[in-house]
């Protein structure tokens, strides 16, 4: 974006690098103690042309959420078993292709003193944070009630009972 100043154009690649704004200020140049590099910050990020080539560099970093969910999903079906052939005399080998193809669901491959260490990500935590997503685990109820009948009694006396709790 050709529109920027040259000093806006760095504070803006300072600030998608740190996203430290009183940080980017002082790298781009801008002069001034602590709030002062903060005041400027703030009032780059509020111009137009800045906010907007921020966010453009800034998405071609993020994750889309299809993709998070993508991966969420494999962490979650993870099956170790995928990643291994079995030798000729019993010992597994590990499969390059398989590891290439599916190794999403890998945390961790080392080689230690005992042989191949791997360490899968925690199934479990991927398929509670896939259940938060499509609201599959609710704490609260969000909504309202219409044409329940008896939903005005019901709600008077949910509220008197809540004053002779607090009595």
């Amino acid at each position: 974006m050709s529109d920027l100043t040259p000093m806006q154009k760095k504070f803006a690649d300072a600030y998608i690098s740190t996203l430290n704004g009183v940080k980017s200020a002082e790298i781009a140049g801008y002069k001034g103690g602590y709030h002062q590099l903060g005041v400027q910050a703030h009032q780059n990020l509020k111009k137009p042309k800045i906010r907007q080539y921020v966010n453009e560099r800034l998405e071609t970093f993020v994750m889309p959420a299809n993709e998070i969910l993508a991966r969420l999903s494999e962490q979650a079906a993870g099956n170790i078993g995928i990643f291994f052939e079995i030798g000729d005399d019993g010992t597994l080998i590990p499969d390059a292709d398989a590891i290439a193809k599916n190794g999403g669901a890998l945390k961790a491959i080392r080689e230690t003193k005992d042989g191949l260490s791997i360490t899968m990500y925690d199934g479990q935590a991927a398929l509670i944070a896939l259940g938060k997503h499509y609201a599959l685990f609710i704490d609260k109820f969000e909504g309202e009630v219409k044409n329940m009948p008896g939903a005005a009694d019901i709600i008077a006396a949910i509220q008197a009972a809540k004053k002779q709790e607090s009595k």
